[in-house]
């Protein structure tokens, strides 16, 4: 129990305290546990400010001769990633599926690209598509495992309701797929390179106004290693537009980023601003780490202001990732200074285990971000500042609503609810009440009875951090 003599003397400059950094933060951060294992694959801005995220959570294993099972899993927040509603959703027929890929249209409906294999590791390209709406049924599924086709990419066709789908086939021959949304297939439109190749592959797609960016790869021999990589803008009718040959490639781009207008970043294993159209890199740079590593991105994210924010790993004795985030200029590709000490933006994560991002997103605010993915004790989101985004389970204690009436009950993100005790203390340090910790999930407390006024509510999270917020009765 927390003492409360030791509040009562704290109290007054604990909550001056408190509402000088409420004025300052600009970030937050929301763990949503559960009773299984759970991983992130994306996050996806909603219409209201909200987010969808979507992973897949690791079942009990019933039987030693089987692995376990997996499902997929919907987490939606509102705008400060409070948890709205969960969805749990299993795919007949496949029980041990990954999600890889997730897209959805303007019309809300969702389109997953699945691996489903019972090794643990789940690695590979998606062989699956699963299309639903968040809250509802699944409406179809198509299976590409009996063919030698492999799932790249999704995208949004929000210029006929559906999706596009990247798909390349045994390296042979790349196609974007238009599908309705009854899963039917609109358009097949081979990727053309444009010169004599004899074989096409495409690395990553990026969803466009109006279509899709490509980032291909065409090699003129079975035995080339060394590809002609583009840049392609491909229209939602399928008319191909603006393209840019990247020099030198040794994989083509896997990743791409929209920085505004014509203008892209794209990393082939180098990192090159390009003006789409224009055949010709405005810089090339490879990243450094601070411990001397070349950084390969997996995630990244851009802000209005210029800034971008890569998540991504090294590799040391072949095996052991590290995972960093790194703030970078986009005018130069220049590592931007930290705010309080001037030193290089670069934050090391933590090594294989220790979790993984899954989506960067730019803030609403300058020079913010948000960041989801998932660590041991759950599916995580957060907001701040390069400097207040790491990985782990989050130290702030969080309550909606607020204010609360006697109507309401009070909601408490789990990493305080299910680990200690919760008390609410007047302003005046005396104890008016307290509840026990839950059985993971969100506690929801009724202040029923409860005089209108201000109060403290107080938890420690399972590390030991104590947390505190002020809450408003009604």
């Amino acid at each position: 129990m927390l003492p409360s003599f030791r509040l009562r003397t704290l109290l007054s400059a604990l909550l001056a305290l408190m509402l000088h950094a409420a004025a300052a933060q600009t970030g937050w951060q929301q763990l949503y546990t559960a009773a299984h294992t759970q991983s992130c694959a994306k996050a996806l801005r909603q219409a209201d400010g909200g987010f969808l995220l979507v992973g897949e959570e690791l079942l009990k294993q019933t039987s030693t001769s089987q692995p376990a099972p997996r499902r997929v899993v919907l987490v939606r927040t509102d705008a400060r990633g409070r948890q709205l509603w969960e969805q749990r959703v299993a795919v007949p027929g496949y029980p041990h599926v990954f999600v890889r890929e997730a897209s959805q249209n303007a019309q809300g409906e969702l389109l997953l690209g699945l691996v489903n294999t019972p090794l643990y590791t789940g690695f590979g390209r998606p062989n699956l598509l699963v299309a639903l709406t968040p809250r509802g049924p699944i409406r179809w599924t198509r299976d590409f495992s009996g063919s030698s086709r492999r799932l790249v990419g999704l995208a949004p066709d929000d210029s006929h309701q559906g999706f596009v789908v990247a798909v390349n086939d045994g390296g042979r021959e790349a196609a974007l797929l238009y599908l309705n949304a009854d899963g039917s297939q609109r358009q097949q439109l081979p990727l053309d390179f444009g010169l004599p190749v004899v074989s096409s592959v495409i690395n990553t797609v990026l969803p466009q106004p109006g279509g899709v960016l490509v980032g291909a790869s065409g090699y003129s021999s079975l035995y080339s290693t060394t590809p002609t990589a583009k840049v392609i803008f491909v229209s939602d009718d399928g008319v191909r537009g603006a393209e840019t040959v990247l020099p030198g490639s040794y994989t083509g781009p896997t990743l791409l980023l929209a920085l505004g207008g014509n203008d892209f970043l794209a990393y082939d294993g180098h990192l090159h601003r390009i003006r789409l159209g224009v055949n010709a890199v405005q810089w090339s740079r490879d990243l450094i780490t601070s411990d001397g590593g070349i950084l390969s991105p997996e995630q990244w994210a851009a802000s209005p202001t210029g800034e971008v924010l890569l998540s991504g790993f090294t590799v040391r004795n072949s095996h052991i990732l590290t995972r960093y985030l790194m703030l970078i200029n986009s005018r130069d590709g220049s590592v931007q200074p930290l705010e309080d000490n001037n030193a290089p933006a670069i934050a090391k994560l933590g090594e294989s285990n220790a979790g993984q991002v899954a989506s960067l997103l730019p803030g609403d605010a300058p020079g913010t971000f948000f960041m989801a993915g998932a660590v041991t004790e759950g599916i995580f989101l957060r907001l701040g500042r390069f400097a207040e985004l790491e990985l782990g389970a989050t130290a702030t204690l969080a309550a909606w609503p607020n204010p609360v009436t006697d109507a309401d009950l009070l909601r408490v993100n789990s990493p305080f609810a299910s680990a200690n005790a919760l008390y609410l203390y007047d302003l005046a340090g005396h104890q008016v009440l307290s509840w026990p910790a839950v059985t993971g999930g969100t506690a929801q407390l009724s202040l029923r009875g409860v005089k209108p006024g201000s109060y403290l509510l107080v938890g420690t999270n399972g590390q030991g951090k104590i947390g505190r917020m002020r809450i408003f009765k009604r």
